[in-house]
């Protein structure tokens, strides 16, 4: 079997919208039945609880039926009353649970403009049991033919469709990524191109995509020559779209109305220039803000216990100050800036619920106008409590140089507050996004230019014990079986939001997950053996092959080695946790023995904006170096040739990406190893 990688006011206060095809946001679902229907005497009963539960079941019992098939769809819709549209622009993960009985087929469906309820199929049979994508637009995948794998009828299977535009081109089309789980076991096609499609029907429906007026859903087909009818009910399912867009809100202060505002929205960059002119202003200020939005209507809402990055390149020109904002419920447009100020230069960190942080008091930096400056802040948020409260910390880049807070803890808060609004963090209802700030009576008006917007959702940190009940967690050279392993459930995780089946340590799947109160485990942290009995919180143990976690640790250390667990949440985000083994007499020799000698290191440090890449090949071979960020979408092929024996380099160019956690897999002849790397920014 392949392993694969799977690792968010004044009196003029409309929004100005940065995109006309944002990701629709579903929120039910439309059932459209008999598109086909060979046998219209048949009884058909449907139930529609989006998200929870919608069932198809079509019985012919002992009517004659001389058609073929009868079909019957759902779409996700925002109105619940019509088919959401969706663009060749969009960005977005469907997903669902299926249970098939009977005879026929079913699944998830993503369908072009042309064939709204017919095809594009990420199809399960019960007939045969042959799992495959195909029609429509779809780029064709058989997991049957791939994997070996046959479904039957009532099992469970959890299938998922991924979805990225690119840059819907010959060079860089959209991909379409095909992920189930069956058995307790995932896997993958890997993200797939899209063909060009037809160039005359451009516009309106564009080109390397989906296609613009597209449906997202799944079916139900009734196959009468095999069996009286079949029933498909589809649980847990799930839409997850990135932000996509920004909206601006302008004139939040509007103490010169006459003046002349002009924005931009092309995200991820923005302008927004505001000028006075010879109008005389007497008041001190106009304020406008932006905010990452998912609809490009709405400012997306971020809670407490969202982990993320937000970075953009800033231009600030004019007497005004600017930047980035987190800011908190009970002012949402206001407070809470990662501040830029070009009268006197000052940069700083403040307001709402943010830590404060000077760079010019701590590192002397003034900022010029006209300079670019790039902004970063990382959102963790950790426990939530007195003693692991959620951290920020403040990046940025300023001539050429990269300058850091480190890590600072928020306070409390307000715990008369909580509930709703929580503790500890940045609390819930929160929003993100920038500002500028134009002083009117220091000058005639000030512009700031945002590029490289960047909001990018980090993994949930996850308590995760090697071995339950033993510190050491020791592992000999020849282990086999099982190797147990916890994730610690807490009052901030609910263990039965983990999508089990996207769970990887080091690259291996969990065989399976059960659900129980752990009566004993040792602190989740290496070397930490503070002893954690029953707790009243369910934790998630799992099993792992022994061998196979054996195979795919690199030996460089005599004594141990850390194992990093990857895997999302039901709800798409992203979790990931670590642990410790200890190494059982000489494993190092023993496993470096019977690997073949090929060598793949990486050299730089996680802030080096060039990351420098080392291997050493035994003999010629072809080589195989690529990229994939923490959900498991290939980022980019860094070599992809046959090259001779030596030590070799390359370099990885990381100035235009986010911070956060990738992959390098590296594939030599037989030799194969995936290694995480953390870029900051």
């Amino acid at each position: 079997m392949k392993r694969s990688i799977f690792v968010l006011a004044c009196a003029f206060a409309l929004l100005l919208v940065g995109s006309a095809f944002a990701t629709p946001a579903p929120n039910s679902a439309v059932l459209i039945t008999r598109v086909f229907d060979d046998c219209p005497l048949s009884i058909l009963a449907t139930t529609n609880n989006y998200p929870a539960l919608i069932n198809i079941t079509d019985d012919k019992g002992a009517i004659a039926c001389g058609g073929w098939a009868n079909l019957h769809v759902w779409r996700l819709s925002t109105d619940g009353a019509t088919p959401a549209a969706f663009n060749n622009g969009d960005s977005f993960t469907a997903s669902a649970d299926l249970v098939i009985n009977g005879m026929g087929e079913a699944g998830l469906q993503v369908s072009p403009w042309w064939s709204q309820n017919v095809d594009g199929r990420f199809n399960v049979r019960s007939t045969d049991g042959e799992i495959a994508c195909f029609g429509g637009r779809l780029p064709f995948y058989s997991f049957t033919g791939g994997y070996g794998l046959h479904y039957a009828p009532g099992e469970v299977i959890h299938l998922e469709m991924v979805y990225e535009p690119n840059a819907l081109s010959s060079a860089d089309p959209a991909t379409m990524e095909y992920k189930l789980v069956y058995q307790g076991m995932s896997y993958s096609s890997g993200a797939l191109p899209f063909d060009e499609g037809n160039p005359t029907e451009d516009p309106p429906h564009g080109v390397w995509g989906m296609l613009n007026n597209a449906r997202v859903g799944g079916y139900a087909q009734a196959l009468w020559a095999f069996g009286t009818g079949v029933d498909a009910s589809f649980t847990n399912l799930g839409f997850v779209r990135p932000p996509v867009s920004a909206v601006v809100i302008p004139r939040v202060f509007d103490d010169c109305p006459l003046s002349i505002l002009n924005t931009s929205i092309n995200y991820p960059s923005l302008t927004i220039a505001d000028d006075k002119g010879a109008v005389a202003c007497g008041g001190f200020a106009n304020l406008h803000v932006w905010r990452i939005s998912t609809d490009g209507v709405n400012p997306a809402v971020l809670n407490n216990g969202d982990a993320f990055s937000l970075s953009a390149d800033l231009v600030l020109t004019g007497a005004a100050e600017s930047g980035l904002q987190v800011t908190p419920w009970w002012t949402q447009n206001v407070d809470g800036r990662f501040n830029v100020r070009s009268t006197d230069g000052e940069i700083a960190c403040f307001g709402g619920r943010l830590p404060f942080f000077s760079f010019t008091g701590t590192f002397g930096l003034h900022y010029v106008a006209g300079d670019l400056i790039h902004m970063e802040i990382i959102y963790v948020p950790h426990g939530l409590s007195q003693s692991n409260p959620a951290t920020i910390q403040y990046n940025l880049g300023y001539g050429g140089v990269n300058y850091t807070s480190g890590a600072l803890p928020f306070d409390e808060g307000n715990p008369a507050e909580d509930p709703p609004h929580g503790l500890w963090g940045i609390l819930n209802d929160a929003r993100v996004g920038g500002h500028i700030q134009v002083f009117m009576q220091q000058g005639n008006g000030a512009q700031a230019t945002y590029t490289n917007i960047q909001y990018t959702v980090l993994p949930i940190l996850v308590a995760v014990d090697v071995k339950p009940g033993s510190c050491e967690n020791p592992m000999g050279a020849n282990e086999n079986g099982v190797l147990p392993v916890t994730i610690l459930g807490s009052a901030d995780l609910d263990v039965s939001m983990i999508d089990v089946g996207s769970l990887l340590l080091e690259g291996v799947p969990a065989k399976r997950g059960v659900i129980s109160d752990v009566w004993f485990a040792t602190t989740a942290a290496c070397g930490d053996c503070n002893a954690l009995p029953a707790d009243g919180y369910m934790d998630l143990s799992l099993k792992f092959s022994a061998s196979m976690i054996l195979d795919a640790i690199t030996p460089t250390e005599e004594e141990g080695a850390q194992l990093h667990l990857t895997g999302m949440l039901t709800n798409g985000l992203p979790i990931e946790g670590v642990d410790c083994v200890t190494f059982v007499g000489n494993i190092k020799a023993d496993k470096l023995a019977d690997m073949v000698p090929a060598k793949f290191t990486p050299q730089s440090a996680p802030s080096a904006p060039v990351q420098i890449i080392e291997y050493s090949l035994p003999a010629e071979t072809r080589v195989t170096l690529s990229v994939y960020t923490v959900t498991g979408r290939l980022l980019r092929h860094l070599v992809q040739e046959f090259e001779g024996a030596g030590t070799h380099t390359v370099s990885w160019d990381v100035s235009d990406q986010a911070s956060g956690v990738y992959f390098y897999r590296f594939e030599a002849g037989d030799f194969e190893q995936t290694v995480k790397t953390l870029i900051v920014r």
